[in-house]
């Protein structure tokens, strides 16, 4: 999947570059279905009217919660993406 400028704004610099090489994007995946090594970006429900940002309103909405964000196959690839990232 290619990248766009729209997801490039979280990560710039080394961050990004090192999730291009080390990491898959992934859009829209169950919560419970998240991989181990993930990093989100994005919380989502649909809606009626579409897809909506659930960051803080999980409570309120009886919906399932999808996540978008980077998957890492390796554990030290996704620990050394926290370190860059200072998490």
């Amino acid at each position: 999947m290619e990248i766009n400028n729209k997801n490039k704004k979280y990560f710039e610099g080394v961050a990004y570059e090192y999730l291009q090489k080390h990491a898959k994007y992934v859009k829209r995946v169950a919560e419970e279905e998240a991989p181990d090594y993930f990093y989100e970006t994005k919380r989502e429900m649909e809606g009626v009217y579409g897809w909506f940002n659930c960051e803080g309103k999980e409570d309120k909405y009886m919906l399932p919660i999808y996540v978008t964000g980077w998957y890492f196959e390796k554990e030290t690839d996704y620990l050394e993406f926290l370190n860059l990232i200072g998490q």
